[in-house]
C-alpha cells in the first residue's frame, strides 16, 4: 500500500504542473494518461478515496485549474441503458 500512496502523491504533483495540463512536449499528440493499479479491493478503495479527495480539493480552490473526474464505468453503463441494451436481459 505504501507504494500506491507514493504513486498517488506523484500523481497529484504531476497534475499540478502547467505543462502537464497543457499537453506540452507531446509533438501535437493528444494526451491520454492512465493510472494503473492492482484490482485488489484495498487498492481500489484507496484510489477511489484519493480521487474523491483530489476532485474536491481542486474543485473550488485557489489553484488555476479544476479537476474533473470521469468514471468510465458509469459512462458506459449510462450509454448502454440509454440505448436499451438491458431491456431484454433475463431477470434473475
Amino acid at each position: 500500500m505504501r507504494n500506491l500512496d507514493l504513486r498517488l502523491n506523484e500523481l497529484e504533483e504531476k497534475i499540478k504542473q502547467p505543462n502537464f495540463r497543457k499537453n506540452k512536449c507531446l509533438g501535437n499528440e493528444v494526451g491520454y494518461y492512465v493510472f494503473d493499479y492492482s484490482a485488489e479491493e484495498e487498492e481500489e478503495l484507496a484510489v477511489r478515496e484519493r480521487v474523491a479527495y483530489l476532485a474536491s480539493k481542486y474543485d473550488k480552490s485557489i489553484h488555476d485549474f479544476k479537476l474533473v473526474v470521469f468514471d468510465l464505468y458509469d459512462i458506459i453503463m449510462d450509454l448502454l441503458i440509454q440505448e436499451g441494451f438491458f431491456r431484454n436481459l433475463p431477470r434473475i
